[in-house]
């Protein structure tokens, strides 16, 4: 292993990032190492920085660049179904994509155990040099995890969590594994017409209590801006949505490509899109809150419309995963890419 690893540093100075990333992707496959993955996520995080990416040869999305508008609501689909030319019909037709059971059971279990796993290292101080599930690479800017917190009595009042994937190497390896195994790089290489990358900042665990301070609504567009594309993967591992216990995700889906004044109307945050613009879109635009099973996935972009959607009725912790996609000649350097 240790020639191996050896090998995987000399690729990484030659450049050869994708080689390195396979090489230690086959030497961990089916025997976990916290030093492979960890070095996963250092040169991950260094190759898109290090590349000269080439803009797209065709137009954005190739022949549905001007998809046209398609009614009402969110398309959805089986998996069988899902391609590049039905996430454009979702997303740039409808606003929203929603393929129901794409990711089995057993692995939306295996997923929320580890997201468990993760929280529990991050109170336990012993496990910063030896745990699979906390890691923070030399190469990662920007702030620490918020799940957690030294204080017992501050951790009883965190309700709502969230950590970067990243941050967690078993977790990152794992997923990516799942996502090549759903095809999603042909397929978002398709719809890019260019190699999709992810995103530190916006490849996200969650553990949502039942009473968290709800969210407002908002487009991801007004933070991160709109001179790009972007497909978010919002992959519920609990029930969840209209009628289940634990809170889903309410969304205005719709093809109009505009990020919405935000601050004013009643809005809670300066980021947010107040009640009464709300109130008046409703007027044309439904909203939607889908009751999502473990393993369905609900696709969309930095224009969508969405919030976390609470009640009183709520008992039951919510838990996801948030992946954004990007086209890898357009993401912004300060989300922190990483290579997919």
């Amino acid at each position: 292993m240790k020639e191996q690893l050896m090998q995987a540093d000399i690729l990484s100075q030659q450049g050869k990032w994708a080689e390195a990333v396979n090489l230690l992707c086959a030497l961990n496959q089916g025997r976990p190492d916290i030093g492979i993955e960890r070095k996963l996520v250092d040169i991950r995080l260094q190759a898109h920085t290090a590349q000269q990416w080439l803009a797209p040869t065709a137009p954005w999305a190739g022949e549905w660049e001007n998809y046209p508008a398609n009614g009402h609501g969110i398309d959805e689909i089986e998996p069988a179904a899902f391609n590049a030319s039905t996430l454009a019909k979702g997303i740039l037709g409808r606003g929203a994509l929603l393929v129901r059971g794409l990711v089995p059971q057993e692995i939306t279990q295996e997923l929320k155990e580890a997201i468990d796993t993760t929280i529990l290292a991050r109170e336990q101080e012993n496990q910063t040099e030896t745990s699979p599930w906390k890691y923070v690479s030399p190469h990662m800017k920007g702030r620490p995890s918020n799940f957690g917190a030294k204080d017992a009595v501050k951790r009883k009042k965190v309700k709502k969590g969230s950590i970067w994937v990243a941050e967690s190497p078993r977790i990152m390896q794992r997923l990516i594994e799942l996502y090549g195994q759903l095809g999603l790089r042909s397929v978002l290489t398709e719809y890019f017409a260019e190699p999709p990358v992810l995103s530190a900042k916006k490849w996200v665990l969650r553990k949502i209590a039942p009473d968290a301070i709800p969210a407002d609504w908002h487009q991801d567009g007004r933070f991160l801006g709109t001179n790009f594309h972007s497909v978010n993967m919002w992959m519920p591992l609990s029930e969840c949505g209209a009628g289940a216990d634990a809170a889903g995700l309410e969304t205005i889906p719709t093809a109009n490509r505009k990020i919405h004044e935000t601050g004013t109307q009643g809005a809670a945050f300066d980021w947010s899109v107040g009640r009464g613009l709300i109130e008046g879109l409703r007027q044309d635009l439904p909203a939607f809150e889908p009751r999502f099973r473990p393993g369905d996935v609900l696709f969309f972009d930095h224009y969508n419309l969405h919030r976390t959607a609470f009640g009183a009725h709520l008992t039951e912790n919510r838990y996801a995963v948030e992946s954004w996609f990007f086209s890898s000649s357009s993401v912004p350097q300060k989300l922190m890419p990483i290579l997919f």
